[in-house]
């Protein structure tokens, strides 16, 4: 995150978007405010450690302030995403229908609307695999009753798939 935001930082709009889509993604971690500044301080901490030859207060300063305009925008991302959306939803497969050896549609059916468009993906995680999150397309436009289906591939060794 810390070289993609270096890559962009003559980009304000890309790096913007880019820092709130990474701070709405934090949630589903349990990333909360406070615990960017932990983050913050074990960072410059070991910056200062292994740049020790080059490190001043002059360098400090400016790790400072770019780390906390950069958790700021993600923090306040996850803030207005938190008053419109869950962290995560709920669901339950309703229909796992295999097309080919290695290729099935999985339809589950969200604890509550999940609100996407066509060409959206969403990321998804299973009791087998806590904390593990693969990314899917979605298979269909949004539909009237709910449901999400998705292609998913088995892969050797596949996490979540």
């Amino acid at each position: 995150a810390l070289l993609t935001a270096a890559e962009h930082i003559d980009n304000t709009e890309v790096l913007v978007a880019y820092l709130q889509n990474l701070g709405r993604g934090h949630r589903k971690y349990g990333t909360l405010p406070e615990h960017y500044p932990a983050v913050g301080e074990c960072l410059i901490g070991a910056l200062s450690k292994y740049a020790s030859h080059i490190w001043d207060q002059a360098m400090e300063a400016a790790w400072v302030r770019a780390y906390t305009t950069i958790s700021q925008v993600m923090i306040d991302a996850a803030a207005v995403d938190q008053m419109r959306a869950p962290a995560w939803w709920h669901a339950e497969v309703v229909a796992h229908d295999r097309r080919t050896p290695d290729i099935a549609v999985v339809t589950v059916r969200p604890d509550q609307p999940y609100p996407f468009l066509a060409g959206q993906y969403t990321s998804v995680e299973t009791p087998w695999w806590p904390r593990v999150w693969r990314h899917y397309s979605f298979a269909s436009a949004p539909r009237s009753d709910g449901l999400l289906s998705f292609h998913v591939k088995a892969v050797p060794a596949g996490w979540v798939s």
